[in-house]
Parts: structure tokens; C-alpha cells; sequence
């Protein structure tokens, strides 16, 4: 529904404020600034309209809240929740998990912002924790690369799992004063979600389906946008009046991208331009992923993201697994010499290929960067250096300088690791919610996850990775120790070697005492 200025301002008198849970970490700081401003001329504008509140643990159970490693289960419904006497997840089809890189996650793990106004879109849906920079609560404005987006693993494929928000009304803050002449606006709220999603079934992912709608388990009811008001949306651009900014030149916001739905890391597949000028993605400089999702509804809302079934007349390939991730061998490693697919359809964590990471500082607790992995039979660099096998020597050489896990050393150091990066996707959806959506009617809203599996070994790009076959383990790199490089770990910097454990060498006093001498005949010459 689409209102004048005149009618919206009037919006605060119709609705009433109806909050379910606390608010969100913003509220407290919105509702102050509203106060400040209320009576001062070319204040803020605020209306009364719907909103996501809070996180709603309906059909999760949060296990070791205080713990880096704790968990948030999903169960199908509060019943089996309940179920599950011993909180070991029995039961349960996914969880949300707050290990973040840098330390500074927080239980549950899963966050509602609600009016940051220095975010493009206002709100979103993010990591809970701290911002390791500031100090402050994590949310939507943090920095890119910052540990923002909430980590959700999916245990259970084909199966839908379900996460849960409080609705209420709270008030929408505009960045600038409404101005009384200007055109028709939208009233409403877009809610980017800021996601990690992660593979923990056990098997190949071909693709991923996302809906939003009200109850859990067997209650889900698809929510319609024609009466309910609420909605994926899928416009890649929204007007800047719709988040409150007035502008003769409204070129507007970004919002949906088809082609940033749902892709790997950008430290394995992208131009890491943005973010580290100079530097690409480990496997290509291309993104990677499922995109651009294949079924949609028509129009600019949609109730669901499907990444679907189609099967891709060139590839073969089942869904919308981009070929760079799927068939390496015959696209950007072509000629190198890698046998078959060696990646396929999406990795599981328990699929994971091993890498060895170069750790800059010789911090454990920073993350290294990626700099080898193995093929099942090799270790190898990654394309800009046209996938070729690592020598020996170089792996002797790292091998010399293994990163503690107790101390900072001297940098670089090295150690290996599975590259967890291969079995998660960055996934971006927004949510539309419009000034008709009804809070007491639906007094909390769902996202239904619902990951679509295919059997190992039953089509190309299903087949068990090399590196999981049997002797087909990477060696540890402290196998490429030399034996006679001792406790050194510096003998390749330092351009020697020396083992204190060596037998005595009278030769050494010899050749010591021949050197004095000929320094003492130079001397006297």
C-alpha cells in the first residue's frame, strides 16, 4: 500500500506498540534520539510501523551459552526441543554456532538490528557479539570482513529447518525530515540477512530452498504477500525515500543481487579488490557458488529462493553450482594435470579438502591465509600460480617454521588446516516487511531452510573426493622436517644448519685454528 506524506504521519496515532521479547540493541538509542529531536525544527521523523524485534527460541534450545564453542540447536518443533532430555542436539536439524575469527562471538549466536542508520538498509539480521574494533555491540554498520554474518549448519538434508523472529511495532527512523511536498512514498522496513550457510550433513549439496512464512515443523504456513504483507524482496534497487533520505538525485539503494545470493568466500573465488587490494580468491578470481538462484515467483516480492532442479544442457550440472567450484579441471585448473572434479557439488565438513596456511604474524589466534592444498596425491599452489605441485623443498622450508598454538613466534609461520571455506556459503536474502503486516495476527515470522542432497556416487560431481580414499591422507607437514634440522626452525633464514644432538667433529677445531692463524699472518704482513 502506497501513501502520501500527509497520510503516514498520521500512521503513529493508528498503531499502538506491541512488543514480544526485549528490544533490539538499537531501541534504546533510537527511542533517545526520538526524545532529543522530537521538538526541534528539521528533526527526525519516526513513524510507528511493524518489525522484526528479537530472536525467538520457540524450537531452539542454546547449549554452553558461555562457552566459545557453545551451540544453538534447531529442532523441528518445541516438542521435540523438549524431547531432547540429554541437550545433546538429538532431534535437531541444524544449529547456529558463535565461533567467530575474532573471538568476539556471543551466545545464541543470531541477532535482530533494527534502525541503524548508518547501514544502507537500515536493518538486518546479523552475528550477536562484539566488534572487535569498537568494542561496541556487533551490528549492521560494522566493517565488511568484521565477522557479521550468523553461522547456521545444517545437520539434516532435504528437511526443513526453521528459525524463528518476534514481531512487534517499533519506530522507523528516518535519517532526514519529511518533507510535507514530496511525491508518494512506500512505509516499510527491508531486513538484510547477513548468513554463513554451512554444510554439515554428510552430503553433496546441489542447491538450497528459503521461504518466509509463520509457525515451525508441520504448522509452517507460507506466508502471502498479497494479504500478509511481508516478503523476500527482489528489487535491485529501492528508492533512498524508502529508507528516509530525500534526495533531487535518487539513484537509489542496492538491495538483491542474483548473482551475491549464495557464494564461497571471496579468500577462495572472488577479486578481493574491495577488501585487499591487490589480492584474489585462492581457487579463481571469479565468485563461486549458486548463482544466480533458478526459481523465483514473478514480480519484484517472492515468497521463496529456490535454487531448483534445472539441469544445465552444456554441464550437466544439476542447479546452479557455478563451473568454477563444480569442474576445476576443465576451467580455470585446465591443464594442470588434477584428475576428474576434484570438488563437485557442495562439500560437506566432513569432505573437507586439507590446506596449509601461512600465518603472517605468528599469532594463533589470528587466521592464516591459504597458500597449498591437497589434491589426494600432491600438495598444490592455487591458480595464480596456474595449480601447480609445490617441490619438496618448499614444503622443507615450511615445515621449518610450524606455528605454535601457545606463543607468537617469529613470522611467517605455518600450519595445516581443513579449509572449512569450501562447505560454507555467504548467503544474502531481504526480508520486505510493509506497513500492513499484521503483528497481532502473527506475532512472530519464520525463515524455512531446506538443503536439497544428492546420494555420493550416483552422478558426476557426486564422487568421494580423492583425498578420502584410503592412503590417500595428507602428510603432516612436520613429515618435510629434514631429521637433521634439529629444534632449529630458522636453518632456511638463517642459510645453515646445525644439529646440537650431531656427534663431536674434531675437524671443526682444525679448520677453526687454521683460520686464526692465516688472520694473524694477514696481520703481521
Amino acid at each position: 500500500m502506497r501513501h502520501t506524506i500527509e497520510s503516514a504521519i498520521q500512521r503513529p496515532g493508528r498503531a499502538g506498540t506491541h512488543v514480544r521479547g526485549a528490544s533490539s540493541p538499537l531501541a534504546a538509542a533510537t527511542a533517545m534520539a526520538v526524545g532529543l529531536t522530537a521538538g526541534i525544527a528539521g528533526a527526525q521523523t519516526t513513524l510507528q510501523v511493524p518489525a522484526l524485534m528479537t530472536w525467538s527460541d520457540v524450537n531452539a534450545l542454546t547449549v554452553n551459552p558461555d562457552a566459545e564453542d557453545g551451540r544453538t540447536y534447531l529442532y523441528p518443533d518445541a516438542v521435540t526441543r523438549d524431547a531432547d532430555t540429554d541437550q545433546d542436539g538429538t532431534g535437531s536439524r541444524a544449529f547456529i554456532s558463535w565461533t567467530l575469527d575474532s573471538g568476539l562471538g556471543e551466545s545464541p549466536g543470531i541477532q535482530v538490528v533494527t534502525n541503524d542508520l548508518n547501514f544502507p538498509r537500515r536493518n538486518c539480521l546479523m552475528a550477536s557479539g562484539t566488534d572487535a574494533t569498537s568494542g561496541e555491540r556487533k551490528t549492521c554498520s560494522d566493517p565488511q570482513g568484521s565477522s557479521k554474518r550468523f553461522r547456521l549448519a545444517i545437520t539434516e538434508p532435504d528437511q526443513p529447518v526453521d528459525l524463528v523472529f518476534n514481531t512487534g511495532n517499533a519506530d522507523l527512523v528516518y535519517a532526514d525530515p519529511i518533507d510535507p511536498t514530496a511525491e508518494d512514498f512506500e512505509v516499510g522496513r527491508i531486513y538484510r540477512v547477513i548468513q554463513k550457510y554451512i554444510n554439515d550433513t554428510g552430503k553433496r549439496l546441489t542447491g538450497f530452498r528459503i521461504e518466509v512464512g509463520f509457525g515451525t515443523g508441520d504448522s509452517f504456513v507460507p506466508a502471502d504477500f498479497a494479504t500478509d504483507d511481508v516478503a523476500f524482496e527482489l528489487r535491485t534497487n529501492v528508492p533512498r525515500a524508502f529508507f528516509g533520505e530525500y534526495r533531487e538525485d535518487d539513484n537509489g539503494r542496492k538491495v538483491w543481487t542474483p548473482g551475491e545470493y549464495a557464494t564461497f568466500s571471496p579468500a577462495m573465488f572472488d577479486v578481493l579488490e574491495g577488501r585487499y587490494p591487490g589480492e584474489t580468491g585462492f581457487f579463481d578470481d571469479d565468485i563461486a557458488g549458486l548463482v544466480p538462484p533458478q526459481d523465483v515467483e514473478a514480480g519484484d516480492k517472492t515468497q521463496y529462493i529456490d535454487s531448483g532442479d534445472d539441469v544445465d544442457g552444456a554441464t550437466g550440472i544439476v542447479g546452479p553450482t557455478t563451473v568454477n567450484y563444480f569442474d576445476m579441471s576443465a576451467n580455470q585448473a585446465a591443464g594442470a594435470g588434477l584428475a576428474g572434479s576434484p570438488l563437485g557439488y557442495m562439500l560437506p565438513v566432513q569432505l573437507l579438502p586439507t590446506g596449509i596456511y601461512e600465518d603472517d604474524d605468528g599469532d594463533p589466534a589470528t587466521e592464516g591465509e591459504l597458500v597449498a592444498w591437497w589434491d589426494g596425491s600432491d600438495w598444490r599452489y592455487g591458480h595464480e600460480q596456474d595449480f601447480a605441485v609445490v617441490s619438496d623443498d618448499q614444503l622443507k622450508a615450511w615445515a621449518k617454521r610450524p606455528l605454535s598454538e601457545d606463543e607468537v613466534l617469529e613470522p611467517p609461520r605455518y600450519e595445516i588446516g581443513l579449509i572449512d571455506d569450501m562447505a560454507g556459503l555467504n548467503v544474502d536474502t531481504f526480508i520486505y516487511i510493509g506497513e500492513d503486516f499484521d503483528v497481532e495476527a502473527h506475532d512472530t515470522l519464520t525463515l524455512r531452510f531446506t538443503a536439497h542432497s544428492v546420494e555420493s556416487d550416483t552422478i558426476a560431481g557426486s564422487e568421494t573426493p580423492a583425498w578420502m580414499a584410503a592412503g590417500s591422507e595428507p602428510p603432516a607437514l612436520d613429515d618435510y622436517r629434514p631429521s637433521d634440522s634439529g629444534g632449529s626452525d630458522d636453518d632456511d633464514f638463517l642459510g645453515c644448519s646445525y644439529n646440537p644432538r650431531a656427534p663431536f667433529d674434531p675437524t671443526v677445531l682444525v679448520l677453526l685454528a687454521a683460520a686464526l692463524l692465516g688472520m694473524g699472518l694477514r696481520r703481521r704482513a
